[in-house]
């Protein structure tokens, strides 16, 4: 079984190197995250032509208890009103870094480039049509990943009526 796990971690390293010598691969100034110390938990948020949702989303994750995160927002290129409502946010949140595709690159791409960019000790992804119920929910995880020494925690979600809201 060993033998399978290796070869898997190999060709992801493979995968992920390819995104390393890609020049499409956007770079960010990150001068803007204030963070006196690394985030606990880094929020990646692959985003395209979401702009109807990121008040709902975005603000579920803002509102979190835990506040030692960082909000990483991959656009991939939308061509809505999503850049300017992430802006707003910027100039209320130095936790909020906006990394932006230079063309549509899928949401596989935005996810890497999120964990490539990540500085927490936990990464959690979120789409950008979803919404964290709970205010507590990352203090939550955070705090079960550190209790058991985890290094990946999955749970179930519960959909509202509408089957687009995560609920820890």
């Amino acid at each position: 079984m060993k033998k399978y796990k290796n070869k898997n971690i190999i060709i992801l390293i493979i995968i992920l190197s390819l995104f390393y010598f890609d020049e499409n691969i956007p770079n960010f100034s990150n001068e803007k995250n204030l963070l006196k110390k690394d985030p606990k938990i880094s929020v990646i948020i692959p985003l395209y032509n979401g702009g109807k949702y990121l008040n709902y989303s975005l603000g579920s994750v803002l509102n979190q208890t835990l506040k030692e995160i960082e909000v990483i927002i991959v656009d991939d290129n939308s061509n809505d009103d999503s850049l300017k409502i992430i802006k707003n946010y910027m100039e209320n949140d130095e936790r909020i870094i906006l990394i932006r595709n230079k063309e549509n690159r899928k949401i596989l791409f935005c996810k890497s480039i999120g964990v490539l960019n990540s500085k927490g000790k936990y990464i959690f992804v979120l789409d950008q049509d979803d919404m964290i119920i709970k205010d507590d929910a990352f203090d939550l995880l955070y705090n079960e990943c550190e209790k058991n020494d985890l290094d990946l925690l999955h749970f179930k979600h519960k959909s509202d009526k509408f089957g687009y809201i995560n609920n820890i």
